[in-house]
C-alpha cells in the first residue's frame, strides 16, 4: 500500500468522523474486507449477491483489501450505539503474515479493539479532565479526538474500572515506539508494547489502534495504574470495564479456507488459517466470559473450498456468499 492510499484513507476516516449518517433503529451493521463487498479483481458477483448484500437495510462498513489493522481505525470513529454488529476480517491477515508469531499476536490486539470498542458504550478516554491522574508530561493525540501520548520516561496515567476484567485501547506505531508497564491494585500485571516495528509488516497504515484485555481482578473497584518506559512515544487512548449496559450483540465471523493452490503459492496451510481461527475465538470468548453480548459464527464451517471459491481461490461464488449470509441470520 502506498503512502498516498494511506493519507487518503486517513482523510476519508477523519471526514466520517465529523459526517456520520443518520441510520434507523436495527439495521445490521456489518465489518470486513473483500468478502464483504464482493469488490474482487476476479470476476465478482454483483454486490446484490454478496453475504453482506442479501442483509436487508444494512450499514456497510467493509472495504477490499482491509486487515485487522485497518479496520480497528475504522471502527475507533464509529459511534456505539444497539445495532446488531457483523464482523468477519483476517482473511488478508492470514496471506500476508502467514505463520509469524509476533504478526499473530498484532491481529489479536487490533481485532479485540474492533469488537470491544463496538460493544462497550461506556468508556473512560485519555483526554477528558477527571478520568485520569497523570504524571510527567503528556500531549494531546493528533490522529484521534480523545488520546494522550507521552515521550518521557516514567511518565505514568492512573485511574480506575469495576468488575473482573478493563479493556486498554492504545496505539501501535509503524515506527520505533515505546512499552508502558501496567499496574493494577498496586501489581505488574504485564506490558502494552506499541512498537509495530517488531514484525516483518505488522500494520499498513502508519499506526492503529489497539486494545489489550487483564482479567482477574474480582468484582469491586480496582486501580490501574500504566508507566511508559520512554525514550520513544506511547500512545494511551482510554479504558472500557465490563460495567456496561445496553451493549449491541455481536456476531463475529471467523476465517473461511483458501484452495490448495492458493495456499501453496503463499507457502501456508489450512493450518495457518486455523491458527488466525483460534485467535478469533480467543477473541469471542473474551467478550463472552466478561458478559458481553456475543455470539461466534462459524463461516469456516460453511464454505467448501472445493465448491464455492472463484478461480482466484480466495473469493467465494454465489453459493459461498448464500451459506455466509445464512450462517449471520
Amino acid at each position: 500500500m502506498n503512502k498516498l492510499f494511506m493519507k487518503l484513507s486517513v482523510i476519508v476516516l477523519a471526514t466520517m468522523l465529523f459526517a456520520a449518517p443518520a441510520h434507523a433503529t436495527g439495521e445490521p451493521r456489518i465489518f470486513g474486507d473483500s468478502l464483504s463487498t464482493n469488490s474482487t479483481l476476479s470476476g465478482a458477483s454483483s454486490a446484490a449477491n454478496s453475504w453482506a448484500g442479501l442483509t436487508t437495510g444494512a450499514e456497510y462498513n467493509a472495504v477490499s483489501g482491509y486487515k485487522a489493522d485497518l479496520l480497528s481505525n475504522l471502527v475507533r470513529l464509529q459511534a456505539v450505539d444497539s445495532r446488531e454488529i457483523r464482523m468477519m476480517i483476517g482473511t488478508n491477515d492470514v496471506h500476508i503474515h502467514g505463520n509469524s508469531t509476533q504478526e499473530k499476536a498484532w491481529f489479536k490486539e487490533f481485532l479485540r479493539c474492533s469488537a470491544a470498542w463496538l460493544v462497550t458504550p461506556t468508556k473512560k478516554f485519555a483526554r477528558p479532565a477527571g478520568n485520569f491522574t497523570y504524571t510527567g508530561t503528556w500531549g494531546n493525540t493528533a490522529v484521534n479526538t480523545f488520546g494522550k501520548y507521552t515521550d518521557g520516561a516514567g511518565a505514568s496515567v492512573t485511574g480506575t474500572f469495576t468488575g473482573d476484567s478493563v479493556y486498554v485501547f492504545y496505539i501501535i506505531q509503524k515506527v520505533a515506539s515505546a512499552i508502558a508497564d501496567v499496574e493494577i491494585n498496586g501489581v505488574n500485571v504485564g506490558t502494552l508494547n506499541s512498537d509495530g516495528t517488531i514484525g516483518s509488516d505488522s500494520i499498513y497504515a502508519d499506526w492503529s489502534h489497539a486494545a489489550h484485555r487483564f482479567s482477574g481482578f474480582g468484582a469491586g473497584t480496582h486501580t490501574i495504574k500504566i508507566t511508559s518506559r520512554g525514550g520513544i512515544r506511547f500512545y494511551f487512548d482510554g479504558i472500557a470495564d465490563t460495567n456496561q449496559t445496553g451493549d449491541a450483540l455481536l456476531k463475529l465471523g471467523n476465517i473461511a479456507y483458501f484452495s490448495s493452490a492458493f495456499y501453496t503459492s503463499k507457502g501456508i496451510t489450512q493450518a495457518t488459517t486455523d491458527a488466525y481461527n483460534a485467535i478469533v475465538e480467543d477473541v469471542a470468548d473474551e467478550l463472552i466470559a466478561d458478559g458481553f453480548n456475543v455470539e461466534k459464527v462459524d463461516i469456516n464451517a460453511e464454505i467448501d473450498p472445493s465448491t464455492d471459491l472463484k478461480s482466484d481461490g480466495v473469493h467465494w461464488q454465489n453459493s459461498g456468499h448464500l451459506k455466509a449470509f445464512n450462517a449471520f441470520n
